[in-house]
């Protein structure tokens, strides 16, 4: 049916299990999930299943025309790179379940490396399984998305994997990589911005966010209970490696508590190997529990132990009741009107 419908069309799907290794086409979209009559939905109900023989869904080359696969499960893919889903320029996953892949490369659950208009929106990748980027690695962007029990064999990246790309408003939680970083890496200029990263593990270091490139923005996320199990000297939070003397990363209006490093409470969550020009205001309004890596600490708010005033960080709540930091960040550095919750930011309001 896909191969016999023309660009700027879409094609309705109803719900069940089809097996098989699908193919996109340049601008023609597919919808999942519809009843027998075509007109009501179900979240997820159409499960395409790879048999473990390639990805489940392929886009072969860059498309000229943006195509959105839609509302669909994606299971059971085994490829080398994009074990769920493998896509290109102008390709779009959107309100999908991408679960149980994995790829000997990169991108259990999504695979890309093209740079180009590819979003992954508004899904949930969990348990998927690759040689590096566990649940996701991508050039393009990720937003709205929950990423999670994803894994890592023996390389980098337990939850996500940016290459030069962007994720905003997503949760990145209990990912496990048996290399280094465990929740997110980001390798080139990447944005990680309104992002909560939580309870990721990696073997070696960097439990949390690990950023290896200068001109980054990591703005507005929150950055708890990751560990590290590696050598002395890691990070359990989150590590900035900048290659330039200036305009290095800005780390602005983070939270970064209560991460662990071999079991114990980390005292440097945050952990710069230099090359960053300190006057150049990269870094301010984080609330941080320990001290930064090179000693410049009077731009942080420096966190006791205790809770820094989330709601129910017991049982996974780390919104903001009342505290030092609600509205304590610098407007002027705030990416995005709303936060995770929808509420809108203040804004350069002084």
């Amino acid at each position: 049916v896909i191969n016999q419908t023309f660009a700027g069309f879409t094609v309705y799907v109803q719900a069940g299990t089809f097996t098989g290794n699908f193919i996109m086409k340049d601008g023609v979209n597919v919808s999942g999930g519809w009843n027998a009559d075509f007109t009501a939905q179900t979240d997820y109900a159409t499960i395409l299943d790879g048999n473990a023989a390639g990805s489940v869904v392929t886009q072969p080359t860059d498309f000229s025309t943006l195509t959105i696969w839609s509302n669909l499960t994606l299971t059971n893919g085994s490829a080398t790179n994009g074990g769920g889903a493998f896509l290109c320029k102008n390709g779009q996953l959107k309100h999908c379940v991408v679960e149980n892949n994995t790829a000997s490369g990169y991108g259990g659950g999504v695979g890309n490396d093209v740079t180009g208009s590819v979003l992954v929106d508004d899904c949930i990748i969990r348990n998927n399984t690759a040689n590096q980027g566990g649940g996701v690695r991508i050039r393009g962007t990720i937003q709205n998305s929950i990423i999670e029990d994803n894994q890592t064999t023996n390389n980098a990246a337990g939850g996500v994997h940016l290459q030069g790309g962007r994720m905003v408003n997503c949760i990145v939680r209990n990912n496990t990589s048996g290399g280094d970083t465990g929740g997110v890496r980001a390798y080139g200029k990447c944005d990680v911005i309104n992002t909560l990263i939580v309870g990721n593990t990696a073997t070696g270091s960097v439990g949390g966010l690990g950023i290896e490139s200068a001109l980054s923005n990591v703005i507005s996320n929150t950055i708890v209970c990751n560990e590290q199990l590696g050598s002395t000297g890691s990070t359990a939070g989150v590590k900035i490696v900048n290659t330039l003397t200036s305009n290095g990363t800005f780390f602005v209006n983070n939270i970064v508590w209560g991460n662990k490093s071999k079991g114990a409470m980390e005292a440097q969550n945050v952990y710069y190997i230099s090359r960053y020009d300190k006057n150049a205001g990269q870094r301010s309004y984080n609330a941080i529990i320990g001290q930064l890596g090179d000693d410049d600490t009077k731009t942080c708010i420096q966190l006791t132990a205790g809770n820094p005033g989330f709601v129910d960080p017991e049982n996974g709540d780390f919104r903001l009741v009342l505290s030092q930091l609600v509205e304590g960040g610098n407007d002027e550095k705030v990416i995005g009107t709303k936060d995770m919750a929808g509420n809108n930011r203040i804004i350069n309001d002084h």
